[in-house]
């Protein structure tokens, strides 16, 4: 298996464009505790269906409870209609563009 960025040479995983994960806290320190956990299984029991996608015409099954206005922009952490249930290729291109990587 090789690198999985498109048009990268590299005939195994990366170390250029692996995942920057080393530094990274846990799962519980980023905020991640069994509130949140209970907020996603709500969240994704309610918006079953991509909801990016879906605006698109296209469904996909969502994986990722992501929140609408995020946290750090003054989102709240546990409101329900502060959740959406998205996909991980439209979760992962959300945050990439909240963080101003897109």
């Amino acid at each position: 298996m090789g690198c999985n960025v498109p048009k990268c040479n590299n005939m195994m995983p990366c170390s250029i464009h692996g995942r920057k994960e080393v530094n990274r806290k846990s799962s519980f320190l980023r905020g991640y505790d069994s509130s949140h956990r209970k907020w996603r299984e709500q969240v994704l029991y309610s918006s079953p269906i991509c909801s990016e996608c879906e605006r698109h015409g296209r469904y996909t099954l969502a994986t990722e409870a992501d929140h609408i206005i995020p946290m750090d922009q003054g989102g709240d952490k546990l409101d329900l209609n502060n959740g959406q249930g998205l996909c991980r290729s439209c979760h992962a291109k959300k945050t990439r563009k909240e963080h101003g990587k897109e």
